[in-house]
C-alpha cells in the first residue's frame, strides 16, 4: 500500500513537472511575441534601440499606453520625447485617432486659448468664422504637450480643466464641451525645481503626472549609439546618395571612430548624432569614416583621440560603473569581431572565442546582436590587439 501511494506521488509529480514545464514554455513564447511586436511598433515610429534603459522605457510606456491615464515624459532635448509620445498613442486604443502635437513654447500667450480650443463666430474683434481648435482636432486620438513648462503660469492655469473633467469652453461661447482625448505631456528640465522657480504651477503638475517616465540621455546608452548611427547612415544614403551614385559604397566607420562615436558625452542627445550624421553623408567623400572626419563639437581632431575622450568619460563614473562600461564595452566588439570572422556562424564563433555555443549565445542576447547581419558579408581580419587594452603588441 504504501509502494503504491509513492507510485501515485511520483506520477502526480511527473504530470505537474510536466504541466510547469508546458506552462514555462508558453509563458516564454507569449513574452516573446509581446516583446516582439513592442520593439515592431517602435522601429515603425522610429524609436531605435538594443540597450537596457530603452528596453526598459519602451516596456513601461507599452503597459501605460493601455490606461487612458495621462502621461508625463521628462528628459533633455534632443532624446526624442515626440517619438515616445507617438509610440504610446500607436501602442493605445486610440492608435487610429489623430496624433496631435503642440509646442507649447512656441505658441503666443495672447493666441494660446485660441489654438487649443477654438473659437465661435465673432467671439472677439476680427475673429473670423467659427473654428475649431486643437483640441477638437484630437478628439479620439491623443494630444501632445511638448515643453509644456515653457507656457507662463497664467496660461498653464486654462488647462486645468480640461487636464481634470476632460471639458473646455470655447472663446465666446457659454456651452461647455467634451473632450475625447488622451493627453500626454513632456518637459526638458527637472519638475521639482521647476515649481520651486515658479516656471510650473504645482496643480498643473500633479494632474500631468499620473504616469510619469524619465528617457535617458544617449550618453546612458552607449550600447544603442553605433545601432542609431548605421540606421541614420541607412536612412539619409537612401534619401541624399543612393539615387545619385548608385554604385559608389555607404559609410562605414573605423573601430577609432566607433570608439569615439560611443564615448562622446552627446550634450544634444539623438538629435545630435543625428544631424552629424546627415552632414557626413553629404559631405563624406570615401566610404571610410576615421576620427578626424567627425564633426564632433569640443573635439577638434587634435584632441578627440578615443583613449583621452574614453577616459575622460570614465572617470565621471564610480569604479564599479566604469569597470562594467568597459567590459560591457569588450565584450560588445569582441562578439562582433569573431562573429564577423566566422560569417555569421554561431558554432564557429564560438570555437574561435573559446567559449561554449550556449554561453556564447547569451552574451549575444546580452548584448543584442543578431548572427544574420554578419551573414552575406565580407569578413575582414581586424587586429583584435588593438581593442584589448594590456594585450603585448
Amino acid at each position: 500500500m504504501h509502494s503504491t501511494r509513492n507510485g501515485v506521488d511520483a506520477q502526480s509529480n511527473n504530470g505537474l513537472s510536466q504541466a510547469a514545464g508546458c506552462f514555462g514554455q508558453t509563458h516564454i513564447a507569449v513574452n516573446a511575441k509581446m516583446t516582439a511586436a513592442i520593439f515592431g511598433n517602435a522601429e515603425k515610429i522610429g524609436l531605435i534601440g538594443q540597450s537596457v534603459c530603452h528596453r526598459d522605457v519602451l516596456w513601461t510606456l507599452s503597459r501605460a499606453s493601455q490606461v487612458d491615464a495621462e502621461v508625463l515624459l521628462i528628459g533633455e532635448t534632443g532624446v526624442g520625447k515626440e517619438l515616445y509620445a507617438r509610440f504610446v498613442h500607436a501602442s493605445s486604443p486610440r492608435a487610429s485617432g489623430e496624433f496631435v502635437a503642440i509646442n507649447c513654447g512656441a505658441i503666443p500667450e495672447a493666441l494660446f486659448e485660441n489654438e487649443m480650443f477654438g473659437h465661435s463666430a465673432g467671439a472677439y474683434t476680427d475673429a473670423g468664422p467659427r473654428a475649431e481648435g486643437l483640441v477638437a482636432a484630437a478628439d479620439g486620438g491623443s494630444l501632445f504637450l511638448d515643453e509644456v513648462d515653457s507656457l507662463p503660469p497664467a496660461t498653464q492655469v486654462k488647462l486645468l480643466r480640461l487636464l481634470q473633467e476632460k471639458e473646455y469652453r470655447r472663446l465666446g461661447d457659454t456651452r461647455l464641451r467634451r473632450a475625447n482625448i488622451r493627453v500626454i505631456s513632456a518637459m526638458n528640465g527637472d519638475p521639482e525645481k521647476a515649481i520651486s522657480d515658479r516656471r510650473l504651477r504645482e496643480d498643473l503638475y500633479y494632474r500631468l503626472n499620473v504616469i510619469s517616465k524619465r528617457i535617458p540621455p544617449l550618453r546612458e546608452r552607449p550600447d544603442d549609439i553605433m545601432v542609431l548611427t548605421r540606421e541614420f547612415v541607412r536612412r539619409y544614403w537612401m534619401q541624399y546618395r543612393s539615387a545619385h551614385t548608385p554604385t559608389e559604397e555607404s559609410l562605414e566607420f573605423s573601430l577609432d571612430a566607433e570608439q569615439l562615436l560611443q564615448s562622446y558625452h552627446w550634450p544634444g542627445n539623438v538629435r545630435q548624432l543625428q544631424n552629424m550624421i546627415r552632414s557626413l553623408v553629404c559631405q563624406q567623400s570615401g566610404s571610410m569614416v576615421e576620427c578626424e572626419s567627425l564633426p564632433i563639437a569640443g573635439f577638434p581632431a587634435s584632441v578627440a583621440s578615443p583613449a583621452n575622450t574614453e577616459l575622460a568619460i570614465l572617470l565621471t563614473l564610480s569604479f564599479c560603473e566604469a569597470k562594467q562600461r568597459v567590459v560591457d564595452h569588450f565584450e560588445n566588439k569582441y562578439l562582433r569581431e569573431v562573429l564577423r570572422r566566422a560569417g555569421g556562424n554561431i558554432c564557429h564563433a564560438a570555437q574561435l572565442a573559446g567559449k561554449h555555443r550556449r554561453a556564447f549565445f547569451e552574451l549575444m542576447k546580452k548584448h543584442g546582436i543578431e548572427s544574420e547581419e554578419f551573414r552575406e558579408r565580407q569578413c575582414t581580419s581586424i587586429d583584435m590587439t588593438k581593442q584589448i587594452p594590456g594585450t603585448p603588441q
